[in-house]
C-alpha cells in the first residue's frame, strides 16, 4: 500500500506517493476523512514507485463522512 501525504492551498492539492503501483498517468480521486473535508480530481504521475498528483478540490459541507459501526444491519442497509 502506497504512503500519501497531502497538502493543500484553496481549490489546489498536491500529493506525494511512496510505494505507489498502477499506470504511469492516471486521474485519480481524493477524499479527506479529518477536517477539512476535502474532495477532489487530479492527475497523477508515477516513476517507479514514486508518484505525484496535482488536482483540483472542494470542501465537503457534508462532514458527516464516517459512520457508526454499531448500528444494526437493517439501518446500515439503509446507508446508499
Amino acid at each position: 500500500m502506497a504512503l500519501v501525504t497531502i497538502c493543500g492551498a484553496g481549490p489546489v492539492y498536491w500529493a506525494s506517493e511512496y510505494g505507489a503501483g498502477g499506470g504511469t498517468v492516471s486521474l485519480p480521486w481524493m477524499r479527506e476523512m479529518e477536517p477539512p473535508y476535502r474532495y477532489g480530481r487530479a492527475v497523477r504521475i508515477k516513476y517507479r514507485t514514486r508518484a505525484i498528483q496535482v488536482g483540483i478540490c472542494r470542501k465537503n459541507n457534508n462532514n458527516d463522512l464516517r459512520r457508526d459501526l454499531d448500528t444494526p444491519i437493517d439501518d446500515i442497509r439503509e446507508w446508499r
